[in-house]
């Protein structure tokens, strides 16, 4: 005699949960079982360490390069001959690009590197000081190659740098090879992002790079991913020591490009006028100071400047300055 069991839907899906987990923005390589997967990366809350996720998350699109917080629902399945713990999503709480492709981290800050990847082999060389620079202008690089000086032209987009020719010092040294390495690396066009702290360059000839900034990136980074809309307008945001970036957008030549100045030491009589004095380190720029006026305008949140044109003009502007902390 045969019997036959029914069972109800809360049965199949039973002791469903809800819970909420952060998943990482790229996934790595873990065993469940006796199989390996592509595992997602999670944690409970930020403070909490990255563990293996091996489990897929039904209507949850994962995209590298992106940190989600998710709401979950969490339900042993028992319609097969074995149970399995699955997951469905129920919403996505917040979403933050951890990839980051805007040249301006790149700029006020040596880039220390760590290591070089070549045909799936990883090359240690972090204690041979080969590091590069980026000028605030987005158009000079240069640097050490761990024998010689280097410097050349470049041009740089969201996420792509392209080498011009370089030159170098010509000093003898024994065991180049991890400079001929760097210098072949940067020839012709390069991906570039950073992601937890690290730069990525991935060149053309199939090397990949690795670099530590010396100087941390906080106040950039939380420059980069404030909405676009907060830069509207005249304004003016500390990024570092001596460092801002402006935008002028009352200027038609100038208009949603943004610009990186340094404070110019200001005498004893200007301190009676200007309260900051901006000078642009581009030669081929136009506009040379901003000059920030002590006295606030009719706009309590503004503040008077003048701009001052290489030809000697000068045009008064309200400009803002943006807090970043």
């Amino acid at each position: 005699m045969s019997v036959v069991i029914l069972m109800s839907f809360q049965d199949i899906f039973a002791q469903i949960e809800t819970k909420r987990l952060i998943i990482g923005d790229t996934k790595k390589s873990c065993i469940l079982g006796n199989t390996i997967l592509a595992c997602f990366q999670a944690k409970v809350h930020k403070d909490s360490s990255w563990k293996d996720f091996p489990y897929q998350i039904s209507g949850f699109n994962f995209e590298p390069g992106y940190e989600s917080e998710l709401e979950l629902q969490e339900f042993y399945d028992y319609s097969d001959s074995f149970q399995s713990l699955k997951y469905k999503l129920v919403k996505i709480i917040n979403t933050e690009k951890t990839i980051i492709t805007n040249p301006l981290v790149l700029t006020n800050n040596k880039w220390n590197l760590l290591n070089a990847v070549r045909d799936v082999k990883n090359i240690p060389l972090r204690k041979k000081g080969i590091y590069f620079r980026l000028d605030s202008t987005f158009t000079q690089f240069s640097g050490f190659a761990s024998c010689n000086d280097y410097s050349g032209k470049v041009k740089i987009d969201d996420g792509v740098i392209e080498f011009g020719i370089m030159v170098s010092t010509k000093m003898s040294c024994d065991n180049i090879e991890s400079e001929n390495l760097l210098l072949d690396a940067f020839k012709g066009k390069a991906a570039f992002y950073v992601r937890n702290n690290i730069l990525f360059v991935i060149c053309e000839n199939g090397t990949t790079l690795h670099f530590r900034p010396e100087k941390k990136l906080d106040s950039i980074i939380e420059v980069i991913k404030r909405p676009k809309n907060i830069f509207d307008g005249n304004t003016y945001t500390k990024l570092g020591k001596n460092m801002y970036q402006v935008t002028l957008s009352e200027l038609p030549d100038y208009k949603n490009k943004p610009m990186i100045f340094n404070e110019f030491q200001i005498s004893e009589k200007e301190k009676t006028t200007y309260r900051l004095i901006l000078k642009n380190p581009d030669p081929k720029s136009e506009v040379l100071y901003i000059k920030i006026l002590k006295r606030n305008s009719e706009k309590t949140d503004f503040l008077d400047a003048d701009i001052i044109f290489k030809n000697g003009t000068k045009q008064r502007v309200l400009i803002q300055n943006i807090i970043t902390n």
